[in-house]
């Protein structure tokens, strides 16, 4: 191309931008086209002009100017962000101290530094060079022509330009300290940070970073990056000039479950969630990784499970993948926490017992009528009165602890058992009537907590040397509600993770017993629910029982806002006769995403934004309503597009521009 034609546009360009500061807009904007559209069609060129509109801050809210011609000045939307509202566009919501002045500098990434004196240790080290490496790609993530598509490490950084003076100067120093050499997560966990920035005349940002773990540092550095934007007047990035942020959250478990039990996910899907989990200091992963529809999980010592159980060879998470999952979390503050269910939520893997001479180790698989057995097809619950039921669960337990390496944390399941299921069973009735006992539901209720028992004892067997034993986990369900259940079940060592919904009476029961608690009540944080009428009825019903069969939520879309305003605290005090002893048994939330309907396709877009709206929850247990938060996640859901996370739209975008007039369709 002509190097006359270049400098011909450039110079067209030019002055039409100069004319459009000082005159009318439209006016310049048709002279201009008419002055320079000819020479680029003619060449099949396109020009971007810059936007004529203005954004100010009103009520806390960027609303762009209704007449762009009439505004003094032009503030883009990308500024008026990093300057509107006490908390600018950080997510979640800090919980401490939050002091921002109302100035911007321009910088480009390659002269941002991220450096650390002393780490505790290797571990640290490491883990801290991995979350700087992190930290510059979300960087260049906020250009427009960063292609989220290209190998990791080809892409080219679309910054690399020759910039103004002050900005080719300006450098920002990023400093983090770090107390202890803490690189696992646990409940006890200080996950808290102090961060300063401070900009000088000579155009040195000092940015100090202070935690006493790597967790808080790993937040630290998510908060400064949303202090940080892409303008596009300068083809740079601006952020906050002075401030300091301290904060902290107000539950250590901060979590979200997905299910690879009905679906498959791959392990690049997995580790997306875990990318969007960490920009939302969300801090725990419940991997239901097996149920009675599959068995994905490999197990060294009893292989045969995933060969029955696994959907295809090639849908198996090997030990290596496992642990690279592991890692890949823990790197970015987040734990990993299995689930293998029992004894319910069990069949498809284990119906190989029989061949081997094992016996029945499941029962009632894949038996229909299911809405008789199960609570939804394919049917299946582990047989407890067989012995070798518990030598190979002995065997999966150990691997699945040396595979989840470091988890403080292990879900057994142990909701949804169906009694008829069992009593349909001829090998389980055989050894009841030899050992007098009468099938119903008194005996299968005490075979229930035998079972749980007897798993609880194998499960700590099978906890390699030298770690500690993790914290068992289940579901609320018929057992926990029962008398004197927690004669079985001992609120010094299960945690119980509510499904049921806030204003289930039975909930008082398990409250009042002193249980650690985690909220993922199925009205507000069921996040799977809403995309189907319910499941089609089983096969030989009468037509009076033809109804669709509804999941414990209901049915019902949960929208941000419901998520949002969810309060466990407020759950937990309704129901205890103590409302400060309830606080303190309240360790956290998880929203849930059973696959049902969901797997790598659309696993993404069902969980965000809406899980952000959960993980403020978490964080900042907010005493005010979504209304708040809304112009925030408006910012925050873009951010998560800008990193490749496939969120869905909550809203039209006119709606971010004119939110005054938008107000309505919040």
């Amino acid at each position: 191309m002509p190097a006359s034609f270049n400098l011909q546009v450039a110079h067209h360009l030019t002055v039409l931008i100069r004319m459009a500061r000082s005159i009318n807009v439209v006016t310049v904007l048709a002279l201009g086209l008419v002055a320079v559209l000819p020479c680029i069609l003619s060449q099949e060129l396109f020009y971007q002009l810059p936007t004529p509109y203005s954004y100010s801050c009103l009520n806390d809210t960027c609303s762009r100017d209704k007449n762009p011609e009439d505004s003094p000045s032009t503030q883009s939307l990308s500024k008026c962000r990093l300057l509107c509202g006490e908390y600018r566009s950080i997510w979640p919501r800090p919980t401490g101290t939050v002091d921002l002045a109302d100035e911007l500098v321009s910088f480009k990434p390659q002269r941002l530094f991220i450096n650390w004196a002393h780490p505790p240790s290797a571990k640290i080290r490491d883990m801290l060079q991995q979350a700087a490496k992190t930290f510059q790609t979300e960087l260049l993530k906020m250009h427009p022509n960063y292609d989220q598509n290209s190998q990791a490490g080809k892409q080219p950084n679309p910054f690399v330009k020759k910039y103004t003076g002050d900005i080719e100067r300006t450098t920002v120093m990023v400093s983090l300290k770090i107390d202890t050499a803490e690189d696992r997560l646990t409940l006890t966990t200080n996950e808290s940070y102090a961060l300063g920035l401070n900009t000088s005349e000579n155009g040195v940002v000092e940015v100090k970073i202070h935690a006493p773990t790597f967790f808080g540092a790993r937040n630290a550095l998510e908060t400064l990056s949303q202090l940080i934007n892409y303008e596009d007047t300068c083809d740079c990035l601006i952020m906050v000039r002075h401030g300091y942020v301290e904060d902290e959250p107000a539950f250590p478990y901060r979590g979200l479950m997905i299910d690879s039990g009905h679906n498959y996910l791959s392990p690049k899907a997995i580790k997306k969630v875990i990318d969007a989990m960490a920009y939302n200091k969300l801090n725990t992963l419940h991997w239901h990784i097996t149920d009675s529809h599959s068995f994905p999980f490999y197990s060294r010592r009893a292989p045969k499970m995933a060969l029955y159980g696994a959907y295809s060879p090639n849908k198996i998470y090997y030990p290596t993948v496992v642990r690279e999952i592991v890692d890949y979390a823990n790197e970015r503050g987040i734990r990993v926490v299995p689930e293998i269910g029992g004894p319910s939520r069990a069949g498809n893997g284990w119906q190989w017992g029989e061949r081997e001479g094992k016996g029945d180790l499941v029962v009632c698989l894949n038996k229909e009528p299911w809405k008789e057995f199960c609570n939804e097809p394919p049917c299946g619950q582990l047989n407890p009165l067989n012995n070798e039921t518990y030598q190979i669960l002995g065997r999966v337990y150990r691997d699945a602890l040396e595979s989840f390496s470091g988890t403080d944390f292990f879900h057994m399941g142990a909701d949804d058992v169906n009694y008829a299921c069992w009593n349909s069973s001829d090998a389980m009735n055989d050894v009841l009537k030899a050992t007098a006992q009468i099938a119903n539901d008194v005996t299968f209720q005490r075979l229930w907590m035998e079972y749980q028992s007897r798993a609880l004892q194998t499960l700590y067997d099978g906890t390699p040397e030298g770690t500690e034993k993790p914290v068992p986990i289940i579901w609320d369900s018929k057992l926990t509600s029962l008398r004197d259940s927690e004669v079985v079940l001992d609120p010094d060592t299960y945690v119980i993770q509510i499904k049921s919904p806030a204003r289930e009476p039975n909930l008082a029961k398990i409250i009042n017993r002193g249980y650690k608690l985690i909220f993922s009540n199925a009205d507000a944080w069921s996040l799977d629910c809403g995309f189907n009428s319910g499941l089609n009825p089983p096969l030989g019903l009468t037509p009076a029982q033809q109804a669709p069969v509804l999941p414990p939520c209901g049915g019902d879309f949960k929208t941000w806002k419901t998520i949002y305003d969810n309060d466990p605290m407020n759950i937990a005090a309704t129901h205890h006769n103590n409302e400060t002893a309830a606080f303190t048994q309240v360790i956290g939330g998880a929203g849930t995403m059973w696959t049902t309907e969901t797997d790598d396709m659309t696993l993404e877009t069902k969980l965000w934004p809406r899980a952000a709206a959960l993980a403020e929850r978490l964080w900042t247990n907010p005493t005010q309503s979504w209304r708040e938060a809304a112009p925030r996640l408006d910012a925050h859901r873009d951010r998560l597009v800008q990193r490749g996370v496939r969120a869905e739209a909550i809203r039209p975008e006119w709606c971010f521009h004119n939110r005054v007039e938008c107000e309505l369709l919040l």
